[in-house]
């Protein structure tokens, strides 16, 4: 199925190509495709509410003058609030059209709205796909909310359980089956659900909200908050170096920093043999045995294991495309 997102006349804040840039990262049956704004030559006052006929009569206006085909879905993302004050709406006369409400979703979520209209984006196709006109509606639709595709949500905020479960239950399944929906369809709407519910979930919305903890150096050993990084003596050598340096070398460069790495290993060597010290350090910053690229490794690594990836990159040693190192995290205590 193809499914043309547009904005709407109204809609002044577009939407449409950052839903269609979001969705057509996953592949999958059905098609979407970004369509030119609607544009109205003698537009009628904006009352601030829509009428379902008069919105489902200007997508049909819309599929002429643009020569869309018959059989393309076309949905207006519409900032204008509609009559019957629902997040969106496909033709109760069962054409291939409807609209999905922007407006008003910061009422209701705490998230980007963005989210949930992207979600009621992939409902209101699936839904004419399910249901095709008024009629098929009645009975078929979960009055009290479980968290499925087709809970009325009659008390608005209901959605949030939508969004944040991003399911079809089986009873809906079966029915989905039953008017022709394919395999290779319900694979690529649960694979485009579940990529809404990750973005949306309370949980990720606190965890993408977070503030990278100090990085501190206490008893030779590195801390990132009060959770100790666990590296060893090279590696905590060569993390010091990153740290300190304003350089961002790549790593056939370390010979020319050796005074420094021999510094940085001079405060985590634990042995007697200065000779043994200045040898170690010399191998670093030679990367002998790729001694410096696997240290490079194993400290980001021990950083995956500590901290959440949406701040990792913030403390690892970050290679760039010209292959030079460097760190974005500053050390608060040395």
């Amino acid at each position: 199925m193809k499914i043309l997102i547009v904005d709407s006349f109204y809609t002044k804040e577009s939407f449409a190509e950052e839903v269609f840039s979001f969705l057509s990262e996953t592949d999958g049956i059905w098609e979407f495709e970004l369509g030119e704004r609607e544009d109205i030559e003698e537009p009628p006052p904006d009352t601030g509410v829509h009428s379902w006929s008069s919105i489902f009569e200007r997508l049909a206006n819309y599929r002429q003058a643009n020569k869309i085909p018959e059989e393309t879905f076309i949905l207006f993302l519409t900032r204008e609030a509609n009559w019957q004050n629902w997040f969106g709406m496909f033709d109760i006369d069962g054409r291939p059209q409807g609209f999905v409400q922007t407006s008003f979703w910061n009422e209701l979520v705490s998230s980007e709205s963005l989210y949930p209209i992207l979600y009621e984006v992939i409902a209101i196709p699936l839904h004419w796909r399910m249901f095709k006109d008024a009629e098929g509606l009645e009975g078929n639709v979960h009055m009290n909310p479980i968290g499925c595709i087709n809970d009325f949500c009659q008390d608005k905020k209901d959605i949030i359980l939508k969004l944040q479960t991003g399911n079809i239950c089986s009873t809906c399944y079966q029915k989905m089956m039953d008017v022709g929906m394919t395999e290779q369809e319900f694979d690529h709407i649960d694979e485009l659900l579940d990529r809404i519910r990750q973005q949306f979930r309370i949980f990720n919305i606190n965890r993408n909200k977070r503030r990278p903890a100090p990085l501190s150096l206490r008893n030779s050993q590195f801390y990132i908050g009060e959770n100790k990084l666990k590296l060893s003596p090279i590696q905590r050598a060569l993390y010091l170096f990153f740290l300190q340096t304003d350089h961002r070398p790549r790593t056939d460069e370390l010979r020319d920093y050796e005074k420094e790495i021999r510094e940085s290993y001079g405060r985590f060597y634990s042995g007697g043999d200065l000779a043994e010290m200045n040898d170690i350090a010399g191998r670093i910053a030679r990367n002998e045995d790729n001694l410096a690229t696997q240290s490079v490794s194993r400290i980001n690594s021990a950083i995956s294991r500590l901290v959440i990836s949406e701040l990792a990159e913030h403390y690892k040693i970050v290679t760039d495309n010209e292959g030079r190192k460097s760190i974005t995290a500053i050390l608060e205590n040395q």
